[in-house]
């Protein structure tokens, strides 16, 4: 057991092993939306999924007794915690729909755009590099995904929810390392929830879609609370603690064929060779950005950090 601890605080495979691990307990939500929203609506599987993640993390904050902490810091950065809060839920609402229509696995595809759109939001709004190979990288990956939409047009409408879906979450991280750096990232986490499940519950009972699931599907729905928001979120940030975060981005890049393999496994469900094609070149446009970043932050020897 020490040795496993000495490997988790000294090793510099450990950096990989946790970026593994976050794709690990991160794939399975597409599976799990793809089940629960069969008999369940979006809106409600959206609220009961982070709604299982925020009592996750209260309960261990309630452990540690830094409820009173995190309440404080709810207010004294209120303004852009709920804009944080009402980014996360559209783009959660937008992600569940885009599932829904298109499937788990052309989804984890698409949404793999985020790290194109982090990129370019960074450049844009603030003032971040991007040079020719984040030009090319970006190019290669728009060339995929219209491979993954042009081989089946019925895709393109779930398409553009997930591309929606992932520009928002993008305009969220950099919303993150503008205005509420200061968090610690476990803070930082639960006040996300707790802001993204108190506007969904609006959102949820002003659409009048919330209902009572069954057990299996609630059962479903809270397990993937807990395991994406809260420990695949956690491994990634130790991931991202531990190596440069394009080697993160470059290992989440696996996320997508995880799902498939999951998909086909679970579901008995597949998507066309063409499409599968479009996807790898959408995965090779973004190592090209992921190790662009790491030249760019090796040249100015700093690693900046973005959360997910």
């Amino acid at each position: 057991m020490k040795r496993l601890r000495d490997f988790f605080k000294n090793s510099s495979y450990a950096g990989f092993l946790y970026a593994i691990l976050s794709v690990v307990f991160m794939s399975p939500i597409f599976i799990i939306v793809s089940i629960v929203t069969r008999e369940m609506p979006t809106e409600t599987a959206n609220f009961m999924f982070f709604g299982s993640g925020l009592l996750v993390t209260f309960a261990i904050s309630t452990m540690q007794k830094k409820n009173t902490h995190i309440i404080k810091l709810a207010r004294n950065h209120f303004r852009p915690l709920f804009l944080l809060g009402a980014i996360n839920a559209a783009a959660a609402i937008l992600f569940f729909m885009g599932i829904k229509a298109i499937g788990p696995s052309t989804a984890a595809f698409i949404s793999r755009f985020e790290t194109v759109f982090t990129i370019f939001l960074g450049a844009v709004i603030l003032k971040e590099k991007f040079g020719k190979v984040d030009a090319l990288g970006i190019a290669i990956t728009v060339i995929g995904a219209l491979l993954i939409t042009y081989s089946d047009v019925s895709i393109a409408l779930g398409s553009f929810l997930i591309l929606a879906s992932s520009v928002i979450i993008s305009f969220q991280r950099i919303l993150l390392k503008k205005h509420v750096s200061r968090i610690r990232p476990s803070e930082l986490n639960q006040l996300r929830l707790l802001f993204t499940t108190s506007l969904l519950l609006v959102y949820v009972v002003a659409t009048s879609k919330l209902v009572v699931p069954s057990v299996g599907n609630a059962l479903l729905i809270m397990l993937g609370g807990i395991m994406a928001p809260v420990i695949g979120f956690y491994f990634m940030l130790k991931s991202m603690e531990r190596m440069e975060v394009s080697k993160t981005m470059t290992i989440k890049a696996i996320e997508p064929f995880a799902v498939i393999v999951m998909a086909s496994t679970l579901l008995g469900s597949s998507i066309s060779p063409e499409q599968v094609f479009g996807g790898g070149i959408m995965i090779t446009g973004i190592i090209i950005l992921a190790v662009a970043h790491k030249r760019q932050a090796v040249n100015k020897s700093q690693i900046t950090v973005a959360v997910d």
